[in-house]
């Protein structure tokens, strides 16, 4: 990454800036961070609709990067958990969220829990788990998950419709910065959901054939990306 733009969020924020500047191409380099501030603001309408929309473009050479303060209630109701509403209320059976969706991809470090602002792993895990026995599907949750090494995984946890977790896959071809945070994995779970058998690989992993043929000949019918 070899350019960054930051936009402090206030009340009158102008969300076309934010917009206007994810489709624009770096200026200095093949990519870009957008960092966007959120400190005590609360996205609004017209926030959560634009972040809503980035998140569903296909994947880009831009990295955005939301940074916010814990969590309220009133947060929890917003976009960003309001997806997973959508997904349950909309009949879904499997659902999956972004690589590192917390605490964010752009971690700094190999402790990003210790920070102020970034909410306990177990405490994110929860809400995550609570959402799948609500609604009753799988979810495969991209998180940064502590590991016993004192650093982090980048991994896909696995939640079943009853809320339990059911494992977790750890990302095995790491990026040249994903090393800077990140234990390699090194194992292909695959999980049975009755409908289908689904393993999951994460970003650069689709770049090395082997990864998604070990999960194909350990029985995965899917495979979440």
């Amino acid at each position: 990454i070899e350019e960054r733009q930051v936009f402090d969020v206030d009340a009158g924020f102008d969300w076309n800036r934010l917009a206007a500047e994810c489709s624009g191409l770096s200026l200095f380099g093949d990519r870009k961070l957008i960092e966007v501030r959120l400190a005590g603001s609360k996205l609004g309408a017209e926030g959560s609709a634009m972040l809503r929309e980035l998140a569903a473009q296909p994947a880009s050479d831009n990295v955005v990067l939301v940074l916010a303060g814990k969590l309220d209630r009133d947060v929890e109701k917003t976009a960003w958990f309001r997806a997973l509403d959508e997904a349950g209320e909309a009949g879904a059976h499997l659902v999956a969220l972004p690589e590192c969706a917390y605490p964010a991809y752009y971690l700094k470090d190999e402790a990003p829990y210790s920070r102020p602002g970034v909410r306990p792993f177990e405490e994110v895990a929860a809400l995550f788990a609570g959402k799948a026995e609500r609604y009753g599907y799988w979810l495969a949750a991209g998180m940064a998950v502590p590991h016993p090494s004192g650093r982090v995984t980048n991994s896909g946890l696995i939640f079943g419709p009853d809320g339990e977790r059911r494992g977790q896959y750890d990302k095995s071809f790491l990026w040249h910065f994903d090393t800077n945070w990140f234990e390699r994995g090194r194992s292909f779970p695959v999980w049975d959901a009755g409908f289908c058998r689904f393993g999951v690989l994460i970003c650069a992993d689709g770049r090395q054939p082997e990864v998604a043929r070990s999960l194909a000949v350990n029985g995965a019918e899917v495979i979440l990306d």
